[in-house]
């Protein structure tokens, strides 16, 4: 088996309307922007990026936590039509 899960917390950067599958289900969609510092080969370094994120199938409480701005988030790394990495959130912290 194959293992693919991510863990990342940041701000919501930007939030997009509220869209929805052809069966029904809402998707939320949004970029998260992360900041830190990392410990690479014994050394510590401050790393920064943007995910965009989707969530299918979006509750309403889960719409309430991301209008918090902060939030951590787990899920599984794709990639959409246009071939960029997309981070499917399964699980908001």
């Amino acid at each position: 088996m194959h293992n693919n899960k991510t863990i990342l917390s940041g701000n919501i950067v930007k939030l997009y309307p509220l869209k929805q599958t052809p069966e029904g289900l809402q998707v939320a969609s949004f970029v998260l922007e992360h900041s830190s510092i990392q410990n690479e080969a014994k050394i510590d370094r401050a790393v920064k990026c943007r995910m965009f994120c989707l969530i299918v199938g979006v509750s309403m409480e889960q719409i309430a936590q991301l209008e918090s701005g902060f939030i951590s988030v787990e899920g599984f790394l794709s990639q959409n039509s246009k071939a960029q990495i997309v981070l499917n959130v399964t699980k908001i912290y």
